[in-house]
């Protein structure tokens, strides 16, 4: 089983989808004007080679509805097309392991995001020897090598040397979108919101191992809605929903509230799982009375692992993640 994965654009021509004879069907993440709307799917018919454009706008039709996109068109996107001209600057920080490849495919996307004033700072663990210096000599970015293995203290060494007060974090294995630097950065105008994350979305699905661990919950999927823990109900609730936002690949603090609320702390030995650096910090965030925010419209691309031993190993991570988080945050 594997599902092929598009992004579509209805605001001009729908083109025809080629080559899906060895797929399912296609999974769509349907856009307009750019911005995110939601996602489609489409069996495939049997012997069909392509996907018809007829086909695809009944799909978009029957499975989002026009109404939610006249709803989009009118209200989100007004409200994310602000004069990105006055926005402030962001320091990015990548995390960089030991995978070259996909280390210069997130270095690209992030060279050609639109937005007007931001810096890229590349910690790297050393691990991939000097292939990652040279690398990062084709790019645009302050490079800065960090002794330690430990995923917390190479984000802390970047943010030690971060310029600008909003301080984004992603790793070498994402794909980030475009637009979104502008659409992390949107919640900010609230002086109140101090943190904030955003969409992941898989970069493929081409094994059943791949199926399972995005409709299984095991990385970050928060879906198509806006929301943030000013919504609620019990501090049980917003712990939860803290949990939910921690995303290592897509997220965002002001330094200011990092500064004070102290460095990333490593409670999970080895960092496996991609969430589990931010958990504590969004935590903090939650008990110190701040909001945090997630915003759907803030793309990034992440592949999920393909073989069934790392599928196992990652969800055993998220359960010991998860029992961690829940005892360090009952404790404080």
């Amino acid at each position: 089983m594997s599902f092929k994965v598009i992004e579509l654009e209805i605001s001009g021509e729908i083109k025809p989808v080629l080559d899906i004879e060895r797929y399912e069907g296609v999974l769509a993440l349907v856009r307009f004007n750019s911005l995110p709307v939601g996602w489609i799917y489409i069996p495939r018919r049997h012997h069909d080679k392509i996907l018809s454009p007829d086909r695809i706008l009944d799909a978009v039709d029957q499975q989002l509805g026009w109404a939610v996109l006249q709803a989009v068109m009118k209200r989100e996107y007004k409200a994310n097309a602000h004069n990105i001209s006055q926005a402030d600057p962001v320091s990015i920080i990548v995390y960089c392991g030991y995978r070259p490849a996909r280390l210069k495919r997130c270095l690209e996307s992030l060279q050609n995001i639109e937005y007007p004033n931001y810096e890229i700072i590349l910690v790297d663990n050393g691990m991939s020897g000097s292939e990652t210096a040279r690398i990062a000599s084709s790019f645009q970015v302050h490079y800065v090598q960090e002794s330690f293995t430990n995923v917390s203290s190479a984000l802390n060494c970047g943010a030690a040397v971060a310029s600008h007060n909003i301080l984004a974090f992603t790793t070498e294995l994402g794909r980030v979108d475009r637009y979104w630097l502008r659409s992390l950065c949107r919640p900010f105008v609230d002086p109140k919101v101090k943190a904030v994350s955003g969409y992941v979305a898989p970069d493929e699905l081409e094994t059943v191992t791949q199926i399972q661990i995005h409709y299984g919950g095991y990385w970050m999927y928060g879906g198509m809605r806006r929301i943030s823990n000013k919504d609620a109900l019990s501090a049980h609730e917003s712990m939860l929903i803290a949990y939910t936002f921690a995303s290592g690949v897509n997220m965002a603090f002001r330094k200011d509230m990092f500064v004070s609320a102290g460095p990333f702390n490593d409670i999970h030995e080895n960092n496996l799982y991609l969430n589990s650096y931010g958990m504590e910090m969004f935590n903090w965030v939650t008990t110190c009375g701040h909001i945090i925010a997630y915003e759907p419209t803030a793309l990034v691309w992440y592949s999920p692992v393909r073989d069934v031993l790392s599928g196992r190993r990652l969800a055993y991570e998220t359960g010991i993640c998860m029992m961690r988080y829940l005892r360090t945050s009952w404790r404080s």
